[in-house]
């Protein structure tokens, strides 16, 4: 776990850079007009790679971008596609998702978790909320696989999967926490905020790093990692922010950027938990 500071003035300054540029989203996935306007008003090189940059400068997309909008074509665009009762449509959508976000699921598991996802009635219960806020119930079955029965399979033994730790060789049992956030973000970004090591990292020490932050969110003894690892608290404390960001900074920024924007820096500075 990372032991990094995260300094609160850092956070807010670079979130005003990005909400005045018409957001992350827009900056991260550039179009070679876009690229070229922040390029001439003296922005910052926003690649990590040199090839993406000269991908753009030639009219082609980034990487980020191709994978964003296969994923988009899969979750949103298309109402066939969009639906989670197939379970070939679905296996393509948990095979593009885990190879794009690099969520650590084995080959060997991808159907059991498409067949674990069928099994849900995702539909119903991701569409079963009238105020636009999350389905807290069906991520924790989602996650930490809490479903009655699986008739097709018997038990929920093989939902137990297998990943590499951070620290080497060693394998654990692992839920689909993280990747459970992700499917239904996919589905509706703006009410399921993405929930990773680097999330977590950046929201753990910019709430416990900062009194402003404690105070603002009356949370006098900070967050915990058990607050962190239960979606309705984690939620909680994210809307909090982006609260914060809106009423002391004039900041109004969108899920999806908020997401992309706490995955870049917790992966720049390896911060994470």
């Amino acid at each position: 776990m990372s032991k990094k500071k995260v300094v609160l003035d850092d956070i807010v300054s670079k979130l005003r850079r990005i909400n005045e540029s018409d957001g992350y989203v827009t900056k991260f996935y550039q179009s070679p007009t876009e690229y070229k306007k922040l390029k001439k008003e003296g922005e910052s090189e926003p690649y990590e790679r040199p090839y993406e940059k000269k991908l753009v400068e030639r009219g082609l997309p980034t990487d980020n971008k191709v994978s964003e909008e296969v994923l988009k074509y899969y979750f949103q665009t298309d109402e066939r596609l969009r639906k989670n009762d197939d379970l070939n449509t679905v296996l393509v959508k948990v095979t593009l998702l885990n190879a794009f976000y690099r969520t650590t699921i084995d080959n060997i598991n991808l159907v059991a978790v498409a067949r674990y996802i069928c099994s849900l009635h995702f539909d119903e219960l991701i569409n079963s909320q009238k105020d636009e806020k999350p389905n807290f119930d069906l991520v924790k079955k989602f996650a930490y696989h809490q479903i009655d029965d699986l008739p097709e399979i018997g038990d929920n033994s093989f939902l137990q999967f297998r990943i590499k730790t951070r620290n080497g060789n060693k394998e654990h049992a692992n839920n689909l926490y993280s990747f459970s956030t992700k499917y239904c973000a996919w589905h509706k970004p703006d009410v399921y905020p993405i929930v990773d090591s680097y999330t977590k990292g950046v929201l753990y020490h910019l709430v416990n790093d900062n009194i402003e932050i404690k105070e603002y969110m009356n949370l006098e003894n900070g967050i915990t990692d058990e607050q962190l690892n239960d979606y309705f608290s984690y939620y909680e404390i994210y809307e909090k922010f982006r609260k914060y960001l809106r009423t002391k900074n004039q900041i109004n920024v969108s899920m999806k950027d908020l997401d992309i924007f706490l995955w870049s820096y917790g992966e720049e500075n390896m911060i994470y938990r």
